[in-house]
């Protein structure tokens, strides 16, 4: 009967330290949430440890040897004594700012104190009434403490969730910092994209505006987190960032306009479409969420159907230009401007024949080449230069050769005595010498012809009777 009723009250006893454990518990956990809600404490955090030494708890008993009454609670008060111990340098290390070292021996008094309840139960199921007391006031001693506990545990978690606060609010500081070191870069090249864009240098002006929308495009990525914490610096730098990406969409939008209308050709349609997808670009907010103004809204469709309309008038001049009308006109110039040059190179070089040849091959592909036509003039001009001058000369080659022909030669027999000779000039026209002496004494009474043309009579009668008389 003493053993029945002695496991009765062993029962009876466990029962009720478990009890006893789950209001010390139930009353930790509510102290450690009141505590948290007041010190902005995370909640979760608090729940994790206490089922962390919910488990350490049940660890330590599960593991504990069979020992007597004596030794457990001797145990649990060499337990306590190590958890007061860690307790007391949980404090002071808070004091010292050591967050580290105080969540460190914060957890080893809870383990200790875990030890203790753990010995304190297997105790009170082994004492007798008489010795339960020690038990029970072993068990008030840590319920004492359990304050402290709350206390310096709470602190840890309200230093590391502060901690943890100022490091974020750090990295945000440095990211809007960087942000807005992007930011000023890319103030720097609008500057440098304007000078470009007013000096007539569109290429360099486009390549400095797409810079500007990266640099854009790289301030709002690292702020893009912040701005959805509803962070003002970062949302301020969202909207710098946007203000930037729609001016250089603008900017460049107006330099696909320029080029389009300075280059007709093909390119022209295809710069049009690229600047209309700029401002389409410009229409629409990528970065933070400032609405757009409906001035800006006006001007950018304005602009947009301009460009449509310029689209429009370009393709017309392309499908009317001389390339699409005559598609080969620029293999026919450039052969035409070869010939040419040959052509006058022959011509400065007086080589008619050759430079007539190529500027005729010039009419043939253009009827119309005006300096084909002048330089072919002036080859007839020069040709008749050269034969004027060549008639010429052979006129008087001819005369020459007849008054040769025709001058009476000086004989020893007709000159006379070398006494007699006289020294006076004889004249070519005295009529005493030479042909018209002798034609003078040549008296033909009569010339008979009859069917003889005038052309036979005096090539052929009439010189045969001349030599007869």
């Amino acid at each position: 009967m003493v053993k029945v009723a002695n496991k009765i009250q062993t029962l009876f006893g466990g029962i009720s330290l478990f009890f006893l454990f789950s209001f010390i518990c139930l009353f930790q956990v509510s102290a450690q949430v009141d505590n948290a809600d007041k010190n902005e404490v995370d909640l979760e955090a608090i729940q994790k440890l206490e089922s962390k030494l919910k488990s350490d708890e049940e660890a330590v008993s599960g593991g504990l040897p069979e020992l007597s009454a004596e030794e457990y609670l001797a145990r649990a008060s060499k337990s306590y004594a190590e958890g007061i111990t860690a307790l007391t340098a949980a404090e002071k290390a808070l004091d010292a700012k050591n967050l580290q070292e105080a969540s460190s021996q914060c957890q080893a008094a809870d383990k200790h104190f875990a030890n203790v309840n753990a010995m304190i139960f297997r105790f009170l199921g082994k004492a007798r009434e008489a010795e339960k007391t020690e038990g029970e006031k072993l068990i008030r001693q840590v319920s004492s403490v359990s304050g402290r506990i709350r206390a310096v545990r709470g602190a840890v978690l309200a230093a590391q969730e502060k901690a943890r606060r100022s490091e974020l609010v750090t990295i945000a500081e440095n990211t809007c910092r960087e942000a807005d070191a992007a930011i000023e870069d890319a103030t720097k090249l609008v500057f440098q994209a304007s000078r470009k864009f007013s000096a007539g240098n569109l290429e360099e002006a486009h390549k400095l505006y797409i810079d500007v929308k990266n640099k854009a495009r790289e301030a709002a990525g690292m702020v893009a987190k912040l701005a959805e914490g509803q962070n003002e610096r970062a949302r301020d730098v969202l909207r710098k960032c946007e203000n930037y990406r729609v001016h250089a969409c603008i900017e460049i939008a107006k330099i696909y306009r320029m080029q389009a209308e300075t280059n007709l050709g093909g390119v022209g349609p295809a710069k049009i479409d690229d600047a209309i997808g700029e401002l389409s670009s410009a229409r629409v907010t990528e970065f933070g969420d400032l609405p757009r103004d409906p001035d800006l809204l006006d001007r950018i469709d304005r602009d947009i159907k301009n460009l449509q309309t310029l689209r429009s008038e370009l393709e017309f001049k392309n499908e009317t230009s001389i390339q699409a009308v005559i598609p080969d006109i620029a293999e026919r110039d450039y052969k035409i401007k070869v010939k040419l040059e040959e052509g006058r190179i022959f011509l400065d070089n007086r080589r008619y024949a050759q430079a007539r040849e190529c500027f005729e091959q010039v009419l043939l592909e253009d009827p119309f080449e005006l300096t084909a036509i002048r330089n072919l003039a002036r080859i007839n001009e020069e040709l008749k230069k050269v034969a004027d001058a060549k008639l010429e000369t052979m006129l008087k080659e001819r005369l020459a050769e007849v008054r040769w022909r025709w001058s009476e030669p000086v004989t020893p027999l007709m000159s006379g005595a070398v006494d007699g000779f006289d020294t006076r000039t004889i004249r070519r026209t005295d009529d005493s010498q030479g042909i018209n002496k002798k034609l003078d004494n040549i008296i033909l009474p009569k010339i008979i012809f009859d069917n003889d043309t005038l052309k036979d009579v005096l090539n052929e009668i009439l010189p045969r009777k001349i030599k007869e008389a």
